[in-house]
C-alpha cells in the first residue's frame, strides 16, 4: 500500500493536495492526528468544491 494521498480537482484533474500517510496504521484510526487528517481530506473533497457560474442563457431565462 502507498503512503501518499493525492487529492485531485475536478476537470481538468490537477493536484489540489498531497498528504503523506506513512505514519498511520490500523491502530491509529482513533487517534487525534488521524482524525484531523481525515477531516482535512473531507474538507478538501466536499467543502471547497467550486460552484459553476450560471450560464448567460440561464440568467436571461430567469428574468
Amino acid at each position: 500500500m502507498g503512503s501518499r494521498i493525492l487529492l485531485l480537482s475536478p476537470h481538468p484533474g490537477r493536484v489540489r493536495a498531497e498528504l503523506n500517510s506513512h505514519q498511520y496504521d490500523l491502530a491509529s484510526q482513533g487517534g487525534a492526528e488521524f482524525q484531523a487528517t481525515a477531516q482535512r481530506i473531507h474538507h478538501l473533497l466536499f467543502d471547497e468544491a467550486p460552484h459553476p457560474a450560471p450560464s448567460p442563457a440561464r440568467t436571461a431565462r430567469a428574468r
